[in-house]
């Protein structure tokens, strides 16, 4: 009764916003429940995370998945607070996935704290969440599994709520919450620390905050990370002429800033559509026409984040929507197109900064005294509100073209449940090399490999350092024979045929699962 008698003194804007939040939640914690349930996670990155945090949890670190110490990887310090649930047993890839949905999905309480403080208004609220969860960013950055961006952007947004509201200590805490998280993380907090002196005319936090920023970067990967690492960084080959390093590219950008911009003009960084050079540029790489047409409607340039939003609102304030510039810049100058991809965790940051500028001036112009200018505000959410609906096919949520195109494995197969059956016989001990799809299934020991490693070093390291480990420390390999290519079915059957196997096979209407199993062990 007493229930009943609170739930009746709230807002109905309020218990909307609570039930979206929460209908939301529940729909994509089952979805990527089903994905991991259902073999549609990968050793990269679910795997070699959760085992990396399962090293540390056993005193180590070192993730054999990806052949480095976790540390080595990124400056994720914010991984220590998943070892207690790892010391309890409840630590593994659910875990992971249920916290990044969670961490994902909780940008929406500072949004809706935006609306209610500075406009005593919970359904601009309401709004300001619906169209957060409803870009086809939140959605693909869930499905795409556990990454350390998603709990830094709850932080980020947090930080400028507090900022807004002139709570300094709290401010600071949400800056320091968010860069636990990952070393780039100091590129946005930088940009929002800059954004935030202006917007709020606080140049001492502005000074202070970037000072706090550069110190961590700088640390972190001049420091931090050199002293688990055999090598050199691990993004530091994938600027192509612009440079071998991340100082390199810098230098380059300084010396040479044509370069620069005609990488990302090539790019597609701005307006996403990437370009097949007239012939060679000197120290730029722009891509060929087969990935020009392979990136056909995928989602590369700022202008196709801030879409949805009808563009004007996300790049209205400049301020804010420069907080994710810096990794946009990054991201785009790289020659592995995947980073382009704004549906992956590469663009959270950029996509945080595209939000805050079309919440924020929203905010602002219903703040105003004038009729006309608020006028304008409120037809800004309606835009942001109908350009996320008439955008849905971008997502990948129930009501997505996607959904059925197998990013959600929806129903379990006979191959599914023979492969589980394998792995419940399989040793806490036992070393075993094993499919991606399989790897995180099979993190929870100290020495798992995706094939072909051991025998072959794919994904190995950095530049050949460290060497896989003697394959004689396998123990077990399961495979479906059917799905490898014709280098790795190759050697597969070399090892099979060794003699120093026992082999079993299962034939199915999606697979031959393959398990050797070394003898005498």
């Amino acid at each position: 009764m007493v229930t009943l008698i609170v739930v009746r003194r709230l807002p109905i804007a309020l218990i909307l916003t609570v039930l979206v939040v929460a209908a939301y939640t529940a729909v994509f914690v089952r979805l990527v429940w089903l994905r991991h349930e259902n073999f549609g996670s990968f050793d990269y990155d679910l795997g070699m995370y959760d085992q990396g945090i399962w090293q540390l949890a056993h005193g180590r670190g070192f993730m054999t998945i990806r052949g480095m110490h976790l540390f080595a990887h990124h400056a994720n310090v914010g991984y220590l607070l998943f070892v207690p649930a790892y010391w309890v047993g409840i630590g593994g890839p659910h875990l992971l996935n249920i916290a990044n949905t969670l961490a994902v999905v909780s940008v929406s309480v500072p949004l809706f704290g935006l609306a209610r403080r500075h406009l005593r208004n919970d359904w601009v609220g309401l709004g300001f969440v619906i169209a957060y969860l409803l870009h086809f960013a939140p959605q693909w950055k869930i499905q795409e599994t556990f990454h350390p961006e998603s709990f830094a952007a709850p932080m980020l947004v947090g930080a400028f709520y507090y900022a807004s509201i002139g709570h300094w200590r709290r401010f600071a805490l949400c800056v320091a919450a968010a860069l636990i998280w990952k070393e780039d993380v100091a590129l946005a907090v930088a940009v929002l620390g800059l954004a935030v002196g202006v917007l709020f005319r606080r140049p001492k936090v502005a000074v202070v905050t970037v000072a706090a920023s550069v110190l961590w970067f700088v640390v972190a990967t001049e420091v931090f990370m050199p002293a688990f690492s055999q090598t050199d960084a691990v993004y530091d080959g994938l600027f192509g002429p612009l440079g071998s390093s991340a100082t390199d590219v810098v230098k380059t950008s300084v010396r040479h800033p044509s370069r620069m911009l005609t990488t990302l003009d090539c790019h597609g960084a701005i307006d996403g559509q990437p370009k097949v050079s007239d012939g060679p540029i000197e120290g730029v790489w722009c891509p060929d026409e087969g990935t020009v047409e392979s990136l056909d409607n995928t989602p590369i340039g700022m202008l196709d984040l801030a879409a949805p939003y009808g563009v004007v609102p996300g790049i209205a304030n400049p301020f804010l929507t420069a907080i994710g510039t810096p990794q946009h810049v990054v991201n785009s100058a790289t020659t592995v197109n995947f980073t382009w991809d704004l549906r992956w965790h590469y663009a959270m940051f950029p996509f945080i900064g595209v939000l805050l500028s079309a919440v924020w001036t929203v905010v602002t112009l219903l703040r105003m005294p004038r009729r006309w200018v608020r006028m304008g505000g409120w037809l800004m959410l309606a835009t942001m509100l109908v350009g996320v609906v008439a955008s849905h096919d971008r997502g990948v949520g129930p009501w997505s073209e996607a959904y059925d195109m197998g990013y959600w494995p929806l129903e379990r197969t006979r191959f599914d449940d023979a492969l589980r059956r394998v792995l419940d016989r399989i040793g806490d001990d036992e070393v075993v090399s094993t499919a991606y799809f399989v790897v995180p299934h099979a993190t929870h020991r100290e020495h798992i490999y995706t094939f072909p490693n051991p025998w072959r070093a794919s994904n190995y390291g950095i530049g050949g350092v460290p060497k896989p480990p003697d394959p004689s420390t396998v123990d077990v390999v399961i495979l479906n024979r059917r799905a490898l290519n014709e280098s790795e079915g190759a050697l597969f059957d070399q090892i099979a045929a060794s003699g120093e196997w026992v082999r079993d096979v299962q034939t199915f209407g999606d697979g031959d699962l393959t398990v050797l199993r070394r003898r005498g062990r």
